[in-house]
């Protein structure tokens, strides 16, 4: 797995884990398939970074995702399909 350490707006690729170290809008790849995944560690210490949705849905809504939750919020993202989207892996 990749390790990115991000501070501006980045593009996700598949399979990358990003460290987020300012606010900021990670976007999702375009052409996700079932089974991708991202996983997102928020270092920043603040509570606006956005996850794009570039399309698809995250957690069944076609809605942009904010991370709501300062330093240490971490998840992973996994395309399940059209209808769920993304959805949050634990």
């Amino acid at each position: 797995e990749m390790v990115q350490v991000v501070g501006t707006n980045t593009n996700a690729a598949a399979s990358t884990v990003y460290v987020l170290t300012a606010s900021l809008t990670l976007t999702l790849p375009s052409t996700p398939a079932a089974g991708d995944w991202v996983t997102v560690q928020n270092s920043s210490g603040t509570t606006t970074a956005v996850i794009a949705r570039n399309g698809s849905n995250i957690m069944s809504l076609a809605e942009n995702m904010t991370i709501d939750k300062g330093d240490g919020a971490s998840f992973t993202l996994v395309y399940a399909d059209a209808t769920r989207g993304w959805v949050i892996a634990l």
